[in-house]
């Protein structure tokens, strides 16, 4: 932005400029407000008339003087000194208005007229009407109170009366109000008035600017493009030579000449466009118009196109007039407008589709309409289709290349012949363009026919003979399905679509490795994770799935995100540089490229790739040493505290049979010396009995656990009766906790019923201790359940106690494990549970949210029926 202002000082440039903007706007309205002046006042004897009848004669001369006045101040506008002193006349023709005002009410009746009211009008009139600065409408204001000051002071002199000071007051109070307000809009209009134009007049400068730089851009490009074609028929020359010339070439070499034509061609016609676009712009394209057959004109281009057609498998099918449909034309630019709508008709249609020129004529036109069937428009882009640099799919997953030129072009040089170009068409059903020119009326019949063959060379596809055509034809097919190539032990994927770009790669690289091909990215996603190559060699721009977008599912995918990625772009800017490592490639490669860079990188991502790859066989080595090492350290762990467990096993055993012996023998003499009839004495003897077998029975589980033994499966109990007698040994422990038994029907078990109900005992305790710990407004409930499944029967222990942190749950059946304070258990509790499930052949799980409740679910086999034996 050009800065008008700097440290608060004005440019002086844009100050005179400025001025003289304004002494326009002051002459324009200043003019204006002489003839509203010349209009008001005279009118303003009515007025006179209904308020001061008897001075009316008096008033009107007044009036009329001051109308001659303003008039001779608006005749002196036209005249040469009036442009210069434009501040003057506007100031002088603004005072007569007031001056005879204030003479009216000098002669009327001075503080007491109404006629004070026109001074306020007339300050309004100055702050609106005219574009005055603030010092200059400040000045209006104090002449105008000096102007009614005075007036009421000759008013007093001449008549004698005493002045009512109350209404002078009013009346001045109101004229000062009314110079106030308008001082301070005036102060801001002119502000504003002045930023406006300093905004306008950088616009002016910047349009200038940018004219200029429109300017320069479309001759840089026009000599670009010059220079471009010079090279570019060097290339086209030699190479057409060696094709047409050189009938000994091999087929690989022939190849890559063909390869090399056909872009050199895409190339030249791309400069030519742009060079008519910039002609057109600068006005200096010129026609060498002819009479032209319009029908056999086109229908020879068709003729050029129609192997494009069949290799996309299309009907291309011309409706012939029947007679010549003569127009006014430049052939050459005629056929570039006919073949951009017949490339673009081939381009868009899908295979198996209709191409149909029709040809239509009116009494002053003559009209081609190229209808095909493809995919067609959508409305809001067919209203831009003709825009220069437009494109319905501007993105960079278009399926299809271009710039956005053709079209534009076709429109611009179809104007330069007076005609016009319209299309419509309909999502899915097709398009239909349509050429509208005006017929040529001659009576001569020499007129041409079709485009000459030098046109027809340099601007079809190729420009080559048949023999030559078909070759490119066969090789254009052989890469819609590339095979794989080469057979080295490193496989490289080549992702493209551009059939020449990928068969240019893939060949040059099937030398050394073994390529594999795709043509967007969903395939190069597929062939990825089927073929795992070292290398995928990707192009950013795909169509539907960008190279982006190919990364970030790679790097995503376990089985792919080891790939090495070189993209291979168009953009040089850091900006996509960074967003291509982000999302995964390992390098990139900007286009246009020498091979032997694309090699070299390609050689250093594959040396990294295989380090890399050393690297993690080491690294997975190393960790599988690491876990085989850890399990033989818990083995070996686990072994030890066996050892210890059965060291304590048979210490606890050798201490506790000898006083359990004595005791259980005191006992039975105890109970042979009661009375019988003393029940309450016996009922005390036998649960002191039953408890030193619980005692007994404990150790010998002990010795069970220590040393593993299996359990006779032959024998027999009922779960009810194990459950109960659980439950009756730890009668006074659960005191206080509700439990719930729900088991289907009565279910006979294999196996031991004392170490059921040992395990029973060990699992109901536990939750008995874990609902200990919640608070005591809670309700403590223990639920027992139990379901057969086939041939075995699944127990649960459930509670609603404080549960269990998740990093306890794997250690819970580990010996010698407990989350208790020291002294309130030894871990074995849980340990003892296991052993006792395993060897019934069963499985123990536990499931458990902290804070909430803990589930043991345990299975145990199932008595066999006799049919089952």
């Amino acid at each position: 932005m050009i800065k008008s202002e700097k440290n608060g000082v004005v440019d002086p440039s844009i100050k005179l400029a400025y001025q003289k903007a304004n002494s326009k706007l002051r002459f324009r309205y200043s003019k204006i407000g002489c003839f509203l002046a010349l209009f008001l006042i005279p009118t303003g004897s009515l007025l006179d008339h209904f308020v001061y009848q008897f001075f009316i004669d008096s008033f009107f001369k007044i009036r009329i003087l001051a109308v001659i006045s303003i008039a001779c101040i608006l005749l002196i506008h036209y005249t040469k000194p009036g442009k210069l002193y434009i501040r003057l006349l506007d100031i002088s023709w603004m005072l007569v208005s007031t001056a005879s005002t204030g003479i009216i009410i000098a002669l009327s009746e001075g503080p007491n007229s109404p006629y004070y009211a026109g001074l306020n009008l007339v300050i309004l009139a100055a702050a609106v009407l005219l574009p005055w600065t603030l010092k200059e409408t400040l000045f209006l204001c104090v002449a105008t109170l000096i102007i009614y000051l005075s007036a009421c002071l000759f008013h007093t002199y001449r008549t004698g009366l005493l002045t009512n000071w109350n209404i002078l007051f009013n009346n001045t109070y109101f004229i000062l109000l009314t110079a106030i307000i308008c001082c301070t809009s005036s102060y801001f209009v002119s502000r504003a008035r002045f930023r406006d134009f300093v905004l306008r007049h950088e616009l002016d400068i910047r349009n200038k600017k940018l004219e200029e730089l429109d300017r320069l851009k479309s001759q840089f490009f026009a000599n670009v493009s010059h220079e471009l074609r010079t090279p570019l028929t060097l290339i086209l020359s030699p190479i057409e030579n060696l094709l047409h010339k050189e009938r000994n070439l091999s087929g690989k070499i022939r190849k890559e000449l063909l390869l090399a034509h056909k872009n050199t061609l895409r190339l030249l016609k791309l400069v030519n466009e742009l060079l008519d676009t910039i002609q057109i712009d600068a006005g200096k394209l010129k026609l060498s118009k002819k009479p032209i057959d319009l029908a056999g004109f086109t229908s020879g281009i068709v003729e050029s196109v129609r192997y494009l057609a069949k290799e996309k498998n299309l009907s291309l099918k011309t409706e012939s007039p029947p007679e010549p449909l003569i127009v006014e034309g430049d052939p050459e630019h005629l056929e570039k407008v006919f073949l951009n709508l017949l490339s673009n008709a081939i381009k868009f249609t899908p295979s198996g589709g209709n191409i149909t020129i029709r040809f239509e004529r009116t009494e002053a036109k003559a009209i081609v309409e190229v209808e095909d069937t493809g995919e067609g428009i959508g409305p809001e882009e067919l209203t831009h289709i003709f825009d220069r640099f437009y494109q319905v799919d501007g993105s960079s997953t278009r399926k299809l290349q271009g710039i956005g030129i053709g079209l534009a072009l076709t429109r611009d040089l179809i104007e330069q012949h007076d005609g016009t170009v319209t299309a419509r068409s309909e999502l899915g059903h097709g398009t239909t363009f349509k050429v509208e020119l005006p017929r040529f009326v001659s009576t001569k019949q020499e007129f041409v026919v079709s485009p000459p063959d030098k046109l027809t060379k340099t601007s079809s596809p190729l420009g080559l003979k048949s023999a030559d055509r078909t070759l490119i034809q066969n090789v254009q097919k052989s890469t819609k399905s590339l095979p794989v190539m080469g057979s080295g032990d490193t496989t490289i994927l080549v992702v493209d679509d551009e059939p020449d770009m990928l068969r240019f790669i893939a060949g040059n690289m099937a030398d050394h490795y073994r390529v594999l091909s795709a043509v967007n990215g969903e395939q190069a996603i597929t062939v990825a994770r089927s073929e795992k190559p070292s290398v995928i060699i990707l192009d950013w721009m795909l169509p539907g799935m960008d190279g982006l977008q190919v990364c970030e599912v790679l790097r995503g995918d376990e089985a792919t995100r080891d790939i090495k990625i070189l993209l291979l772009t168009a953009r040089v800017d850091e900006e996509s540089k960074i967003r291509a490592l982000q999302r995964g490639a390992d390098d990139f490669l900007n286009k246009p490229f020498s091979f032997v860079e694309v090699k070299t990188r390609l050689a250093n991502l594959l040396r990294t790739a295989r380090l890399q790859r050393d690297l993690q066989e080491r690294n997975t080595h190393l960790e599988n040493t690491l876990k085989q090492l850890r399990e033989t350290e818990s083995q070996l762990v686990q072994s030890e505290k066996m050892r210890a467990l059965g060291s304590l096993s048979a210490g606890l055993l050798h201490e506790i049979n000898n006083p359990l012996n004595f005791t259980l023998t005191a006992l039975q003499v105890c109970r042979d010396s009661t009375s019988k009839e003393d029940e309450r004495l016996q009922d005390t003897l036998n649960d002191i009995e039953e408890g030193m077998q619980r005692v007994r029975e404990i150790t010998s589980d002990l010795h069970t656990f220590a040393y593993p033994q299996t359990v006779d499966m032959r024998a027999t109990f009922e779960l009810n009766s194990a459950l109960d007698s659980a439950l009756r040994l730890i009668t006074h422990e659960v005191d206080g906790i509700t439990i719930t038994q729900k088991i289907e029907q009565s279910p006979r078990l294999l196996g031991s019923q004392t170490q059921i109900v040992h395990l029973l005992i060990n699992l109901i305790m536990n939750s008995v201790k874990a609902l200990k710990e919640v608070p005591k407004n809670a309700s403590p409930t223990i639920k027992i359940s139990g379901q057969r499944h086939r041939d075995r029967f699944k127990i649960s222990v459930q509670d609603n106690g404080i549960g269990m942190k998740p990093e306890t749950l794997d250690r819970v059946f580990d010996p010698f494990f407990t989350t208790r304070d020291l002294g309130d258990g030894m871990g074995l509790g849980l340990s003892i549970c296991h052993t006792i499930v395993k060897n019934h052949g069963g499985d123990i799980t536990v499931k458990s949210k902290e804070g909430k409740w803990t589930k043991f679910s345990f299975d145990l086999p199932l008595e066999l029926k006799a049919d089952q034996n």
